[in-house]
């Protein structure tokens, strides 16, 4: 199984709901898309404090690598991965992506 983690510092004047339709979007690709085993997506709701800017994050669950593969390729999940982009602080800059292999 791969984990995929993003973590999203949203621009400051990005709407709320603008990112909010983001993120649904992103987590709607599961329903179409074979071998993602889970997915969820939300802004930040610590209470320790350690975001660092980091407003917003999605994690997704993958059978395997070339599950994850093929979202990476996927032209839909490409096109909103620039509509992230447009949403984060500094475009690619304000995105971080870390992958797990579980």
């Amino acid at each position: 199984m791969i984990r995929h983690v993003v973590l999203l510092k949203a621009r400051s004047d990005a709407a709320e709901q603008e990112i909010a339709d983001v993120l649904a979007s992103l987590v709607a690709l599961a329903s179409r898309l074979p071998g993602i085993t889970s997915i969820g997506a939300g802004p930040s709701d610590s209470d320790e404090g350690l975001e660092r800017g980091y407003t917003h994050g999605l994690v997704a669950d993958f059978a395997d690598r070339e599950a994850l593969r093929r979202y990476a390729v996927d032209p839909e999940h490409l096109e909103l991965a620039g509509k992230l982009q447009g949403v984060a602080e500094g475009g690619v800059a304000g995105i971080l992506v870390v992958d797990l292999a579980l």
